[in-house]
């Protein structure tokens, strides 16, 4: 945080981006005071949490351009060159879907129709509360957030309740305020 306050005082850039998934801590910390400073009351600075996704996406790049480097990437018996392989990602538009990239904006939003369900994120709950058996429902939101932080609340509260209604979770005790309610897989 330092660093980056030495930075943001000394103007040495347009805009600080700092990509990391922890929380910048409590507020009556020393670092929170400065990540306050530099990234909540300046509109120029931001902190962008990555997903486990984008994670993916950049650490695949990652290794395919250091494949090309040492020559490991062949294609109909042509060896792959770094611009070959650039030209390839750019006309596929792969990278289009790797979340950071968009909010750094060095690709743009993916603009999902209304009518596509987040089908990946319902996978990812249904697979959670398997893993877990018997688990609370705000549990199961915070893993949830955490891993797609683009959905907000509401959002995976209807995926939640999509499941229910396909039979695959039941909630113990739908009476029970949302913040004790306990999710469980039904039994086949």
């Amino acid at each position: 945080m330092n660093a980056c306050f030495k930075v943001a005082e000394k103007h040495e850039c347009q805009a600080i981006y700092l990509i990391r998934a922890e929380s910048p801590g409590k507020a009556v910390n020393k670092g929170y005071k400065i990540y306050k400073t530099v990234f909540i009351d300046s509109p120029d600075n931001r902190h962008i949490k990555p997903d486990l996704e984008s994670v993916h996406y950049l650490a695949t790049y990652d290794r395919l351009v250091n494949s090309v480097h040492a020559h490991e990437v062949v294609i109909s018996n042509k060896t792959v060159t770094l611009n070959e392989l650039q030209n390839f990602l750019r006309d596929s538009q792969i990278l289009h879907h790797c979340r950071i990239l968009q909010d750094l904006s060095i690709v743009p939003n993916a603009i999902v129709p209304p009518h596509l369900k987040p089908e990946k994120e319902k996978d990812f709950l249904l697979s959670f509360i398997k893993v877990q058996h018997l688990i609370a429902r705000k549990v199961v939101v915070q893993n949830t957030i955490s891993q797609f932080p683009k959905l907000n609340d509401a959002q995976i509260q209807q995926l939640i309740q999509e499941l229910c209604q396909e039979k695959q979770i039941m909630i113990l005790d739908g009476s029970a305020p949302l913040e004790e309610q306990i999710i469980c897989i039904v039994p086949n």
